[in-house]
């Protein structure tokens, strides 16, 4: 035999999902997978390249003009001292004179024509005397002199004073936006007393003017940082004068000429660079959206459709391969389904295959089996927790208690016990309202226990000399669910078959606990006990006649194992002569995993 076909024998014989993956994988992953790496790989390294290179270039120009501001300002400061002090002559008379008034504004006006990215000068003389090239700066006058500022450069020696940019109401031609601030004390040059302290300020404007004329691609943002980190220029005007996230990166920068990184802020990632300048401790970021860097990626995911669509090809061409394979006896076994889905069980589908199809229907078939027996068990469940119902509910009405608790009321008041009357009538009230709970089936352990309280008590009238009885419930079980009428049946049997049959007064104990994750619910009493022949035959299936004509013990138990399953339900424990014990075992399950009993 040759080796094609003992490859195709060995291709028929293995299993569907072989088969899928001898067919699919090759056809298809391979290429999306080299097709994955090559792009992902040639887009990241172009775009990180291309980009870097451009801020590299922008980012230098930026600075070098905004630096190049820097020091026009103080060039205009040393020349601005220089002609001030020309114009001021020595004396104070002659320092008061109105000539001083025209020169120095004029002055002024024609020192800031060589220096246009300052926006305007103030000057302010020893006798709070405020000369401007604007007239703007005039406003809040007061507040200039009592301004830290003015505090801050009379400290000094005539050196320049950088100030960071702010809004502020004086010394500045707009109060609404941000200006960066030049002072210097006015020394004179005859004498070294101080003449007055110069303001130069240059909007924040002139430097978001610099990133406009530089060229930018796509959401690029420029903006200014301070060494705390607040933003002092920007072409995003909202993060002016603001702390921005994006500069907590700027400390491990600050040794870096040119940096870049990538910085998640607000849940976007942005390619970040930085460049730092040499004067005023700042820092330069560029802030570009990784999104806009991909918009040139297109050309690459054509690649990636064309890819996808050849993918697509082979994918038919290997579905065409499998259906010859595998799609028949499936169709088969879809036809026979259908009809399972008509209602149709008796049915038994034949397969002559040893793979998954063959599985699926010995699977197929035996689920049917088993759903024609789960059938016939629920019907025969069915109908015993209808029987144990009705038993229950027969249970909640019995007319005898009623008709003696009513004859034990009426009996209180003619002895003028209206008080013992009062709690029995509640009691009772109390005991049908929890014993018909609306209907429901499943109560709270709490309500079963005030259930059995609002029985006992009444009994506790009727027999005083029979018994006395205490309740213990541990708080953590309380609100875990329980079906009704669980307890007081017991709790009747112990009085009536173990404590009225004693010759003395007994005592019933009736307890509630949480055990290696179950619950557990105790009924005790120290009555007459049961012999051990009669305790091997209380929970034992009765005839029919017997079950219809109680509802005891057995019938407590089979309603749990109903509902919760036959690990849970009953157990006695009896001494005769002594007393019995009877034990409830039950999930701890709370409302919300109820919903389907």
């Amino acid at each position: 035999m040759s080796w094609p076909w003992k490859l195709l024998i060995w291709f028929r014989n293995n299993s569907i999902k072989r088969k899928i993956m001898i067919i699919f994988i090759p056809f298809i992953s391979i290429p999306l997978f080299v097709l994955a790496f090559v792009s992902n790989y040639v887009s990241t390294e172009s775009v990180i390249q291309k980009t870097f290179e451009n801020v590299a270039g922008e980012s230098l120009l930026i600075v070098t003009r905004i630096q190049e501001s820097i020091l026009n300002a103080e060039n205009a400061a040393n020349i601005l001292t220089l002609d001030l002090n020309k114009i001021i002559p020595a004396g104070q008379d002659e320092f008061a004179n109105n000539k001083l008034t025209r020169q120095i504004p004029n002055q002024f006006s024609l020192d800031l024509l060589f220096f246009p990215d300052i926006e305007a000068v103030a000057f302010l003389d020893m006798n709070q005397q405020l000369y401007t090239s604007n007239s703007s700066m005039e406003k809040g006058l007061y507040k200039a002199y009592q301004s830290d500022i003015i505090k801050e450069i009379s400290t000094t020696s005539g050196e320049n004073v950088w100030f960071t940019m702010e809004s502020r109401d004086f010394l500045t031609t707009d109060t609404g936006g941000p200006v960066l601030t030049l002072g210097k004390k006015i020394l004179s040059i005859d004498n070294g007393d101080q003449l007055g302290t110069l303001i130069l300020i240059i909007k924040e404007s002139s430097f978001s003017a610099i990133y406009e004329s530089v060229a930018r691609e796509g959401e690029r943002n420029y903006m200014i940082v301070d060494s705390t980190g607040q933003v002092i220029s920007s072409l995003v005007k909202e993060n002016l004068l603001n702390v921005t996230s994006i500069s907590s990166k700027t400390n491990d920068w600050l040794n870096n000429k040119l940096t870049t990184d990538i910085v998640t802020d607000a849940g976007k990632k942005y390619l970040v660079t930085s460049t730092s300048f040499e004067k005023l401790n700042w820092r330069l970021l560029s802030q570009i959206p990784l999104d806009a860097l991909t918009k040139d990626n297109r050309r690459i995911t054509w690649i990636i459709v064309l890819f996808g669509i050849l993918g697509i090809a082979f994918s038919f061409f290997g579905a065409e391969m499998l259906s010859r394979v595998i799609a028949k006896p499936l169709i088969h076994l879809t036809r026979v389904m259908l009809n399972v889905k008509q209602g149709k069980l008796n049915i038994h589908f034949d397969s002559n295959t040893t793979d998954e199809v063959g599985f699926l229907t010995s699977g197929f078939n035996k689920m049917l089996e088993q759903i024609r027996e789960l059938i016939e068990q629920v019907g025969t469940e069915q109908k015993q927790k209808r029987h144990y119902e009705l038993a229950l509910i027969q249970s909640q009405i019995k007319p005898h208690f009623l008709y003696n608790t009513l004859d034990l009321v009426y009996v209180l008041c003619a002895m003028n016990r209206i008080p013992e009357a009062q709690q029995a009538t509640k009691a009772l009230a109390d005991f049908y309202r929890i014993a018909l709970s609306g209907g429901k089936e499943v109560i709270s352990i709490v309500e079963e226990f005030d259930n059995v309280t609002d029985y006992l008590a009444i009994q506790k009238i009727r027999y005083i000399d029979v018994f006395d009885f205490s309740i213990h419930l541990n708080v953590h079980i309380q609100d875990y669910k329980i079906l009704k009428l669980t307890i007081q049946p017991l709790v009747e049997n112990a009085i009536y078959h173990g404590l009225k049959p004693k010759e003395t007064k007994g005592k019933l104990d009736i307890k509630g606990d949480y055990h290696e994750g179950d619950i557990w619910i105790t009924v005790s009493d120290n009555g007459v006990g049961i012999s051990p022949e009669r305790c091997q035959t209380l929970l034992k299936p009765l005839t029919r006649e017997q079950n219809s004509k109680s509802f005891g013990l057995l019938s407590v138990s089979e309603r749990i194992k109903l509902y919760f399953g036959n690990e849970y339900g009953i157990s006695i424990h009896s001494v005769l002569g002594e007393g019995t014990t009877i034990a409830v075992k039950l999930p701890a399950r709370k409302k919300e995993e109820m919903d389907h009993v």
